[in-house]
């Protein structure tokens, strides 16, 4: 695409009649509205929307399922260590533990049903609106001795099978389909 472009800039140059140069610039038009098309794909499809409550971030489509599964992970891996700080202090970082750490269950349990009421906000439009996990139970059983390390592990792990990487899985398969679409939408316009 990018030689294409170039090569229309340079006939366009070289062109002698106005003729030419309309026929070129035709060609330039497709080519521009075949770049507009595919960010059309590419932009809404590419970015997710979540992140820590208060901000409502957007970034690239599976990072906060990454950054959770990261969390989720660091914490099974310290509670395989034994290290119920070390998994206390990675489970604070879930995106909805930087926030829900200060909340009662009730009051958390009413933000979390708020935060997922797509119709809110433009999320929704492209399922943009990325899942959150809740993990407050784990978080507040491990750090006041309510929950077993083992019943810890066997939640954290259902938490990170069933829902964070097939959650991942549909954000990676969701870019491969746009950027796809995209690229194929790019290639039709060169010749």
């Amino acid at each position: 695409m990018n030689g294409y472009g170039k090569m229309l800039t340079d006939m366009y140059a070289k062109a002698s009649t106005p003729e030419q140069k309309a026929a070129i610039w035709a060609k330039a038009n497709e080519l521009n509205r075949a770049i507009i098309d595919a960010r059309r794909i590419i932009t809404p499809w590419t970015l997710g929307e979540g992140g820590i409550m208060g901000s409502w971030d957007v970034f690239m489509r599976p990072d906060q399922h990454v950054n959770d599964l990261s969390y989720v992970n660091a914490a099974i891996t310290a509670l395989s260590k034994g290290q119920i700080g070390n998994a206390v202090s990675a489970l604070s970082n879930v995106y909805t533990m930087q926030w829900g750490k200060y909340f009662s269950r009730e009051n958390y349990v009413a933000e979390m049903d708020s935060m997922v009421e797509c119709f809110m906000y433009w999320g929704d439009d492209f399922d943009q609106q990325q899942a959150y996990v809740d993990v407050y139970g784990i978080y507040f059983g491990l750090k006041d001795g309510t929950m077993s390390k083992s019943a810890a592990l066997g939640a954290l792990n259902e938490i990170k099978n069933t829902q964070l990487v097939p959650w991942l899985e549909a954000d990676l398969s969701t870019l491969a389909w746009a950027w796809g679409d995209a690229a194929a939408v790019l290639d039709a316009s060169v010749p």
